[in-house]
Order: structure tokens, then C-alpha cells, then sequence
């Protein structure tokens, strides 16, 4: 794939160098640390995003899934999850 684009953003000297450390430590560029990811993520929103427009789903589970639909939901695995986001420090 040809890379002829150019993207450009600020960071701070501090994240600079992490990044640019974990980057070493993978064995690539700073911009194939960076692009992969970023471009992972974007393609994981967008077919997110597409599938919210259109659910299709075969006749044949279309009672399970109303069945799922109406299932109480164990808040559990949100409250512990909610739990350890509420002790990580913010910067």
C-alpha cells in the first residue's frame, strides 16, 4: 500500500520518548507504531458503526434473540469494571 499522506500532531517530550521507546522495543518505526493502531481502531468504529444501521438475523434464532432481549442483565462484570476505572489515577 502506498503511504503517501502525511498526518501530523503534538505531543508532549515525555510521550514522545515512551512512544517512541515502545516502538524500539516492537521493532518498528514510530509511524508503524502509531498508524497501525490508530488504523485498527478506525476500522473497528466504522464497521461498528455500520453494523448499528442493520442487524440481520437468521429466522431460525430470531425467537432466542428476542428471548436475550427481555433477559435481566448481570450488572456485575459493569460494577467491577466501573470499580477499577474509579481507582486508576487521572493525569
Amino acid at each position: 500500500m502506498r503511504t503517501d499522506e502525511e498526518i501530523k500532531f503534538r505531543v508532549s517530550r515525555a510521550d514522545k520518548a515512551l512512544l517512541a521507546a515502545a516502538a524500539e522495543l516492537e521493532q518498528v518505526s514510530l509511524t508503524d507504531f502509531l498508524r497501525g493502531p490508530a488504523v485498527a481502531r478506525a476500522k473497528a468504529l466504522v464497521e461498528a458503526a455500520t453494523l448499528r444501521q442493520a442487524t440481520l438475523i437468521p429466522v431460525d434464532e430470531y425467537g432466542t434473540f428476542m428471548v436475550a432481549l427481555d433477559a435481566p442483565v448481570d450488572s456485575a462484570p459493569f460494577e467491577r469494571a466501573a470499580a477499577r476505572l474509579a481507582e486508576l489515577p487521572l493525569d
